[in-house]
């Protein structure tokens, strides 16, 4: 079961063929409130949010679609994904960064793109275990050859997780962060810590932010 919500007017290309109604899943609720993996809808609810209530004027920080470039579609709709993100660039060019949330072997990678800087910053809460580089992500081929060359791409030093369903709240955490108080300084105010994210940590996530976004979007809704 899924409730139906309008992503926000100038967040991508709109067009008759393109509604702007977005589906988020009832079991991505219950997930995020239980402590497991993150689904798409949800992931690409919290972009929404952030591109509605979060510094909407005053911000350098534009949104990949999550559930338009995820690994399956790089792999099996690629020429798709390229689109979209091209698409979006071009509606958004005068922004300094476009954030992606990335799903891929159900694992959540935040990335962080500056096309017009052709500089990448990957965020992946297993990278230090796994001993990842860019070549690990389809997303990184995908980008590059969306705009015309080679990015040079930074594995950030960022919070690392113990069990197998943390990436998701990880990427929500790191997206609201940037967001709010990191696009102006970055890349000198970079993540630096790769301890082990904790459970007390999360439960103040779900308690310190995400309470204030399902307050602003129920009380949104409510008003249509």
């Amino acid at each position: 079961m899924s409730f139906e919500i309008n992503w926000p007017h100038g967040m991508y290309p709109e067009t008759e063929l393109s509604p702007r109604v977005e589906y988020v899943e009832y079991e991505g609720m219950l997930q995020f409130l239980a402590n497991g993996l993150l689904d798409a809808s949800f992931i690409h609810w919290c972009q929404m949010f952030l591109f509605g209530h979060r510094l909407k004027n005053a911000t350098q920080v534009a949104y990949f679609n999550t559930q338009r470039i995820t690994g399956k579609e790089c792999e099996e709709n690629l020429p798709s994904v390229k689109e979209h993100l091209v698409e979006v660039y071009k509606l958004h060019e005068g922004k300094k960064y476009f954030l992606a949330p990335f799903l891929y072997s159900r694992h959540w990678v935040l990335f962080i793109v500056s096309p017009s800087e052709r500089k990448g910053w990957i965020l992946d809460s297993t990278y230090l275990k796994g001993k990842k580089n860019k070549s690990h992500y389809s997303l990184t081929n995908a980008i590059e050859t969306s705009f015309g060359g080679r990015f040079t791409w930074k594995m950030v030093k960022c919070k690392q997780q113990e069990g197998s369903w943390e990436c998701g709240f990880l990427v929500v955490r790191n997206m609201f962060e940037f967001v709010i108080s990191r696009q102006f300084g970055f890349p000198n105010n970079m993540w630096n810590d790769t301890t082990d994210i904790t459970g007390v940590e999360i439960d103040k996530l779900v308690e310190n932010i995400m309470c204030q976004f399902f307050a602003a979007v129920f009380n949104d809704k409510s008003k249509n």
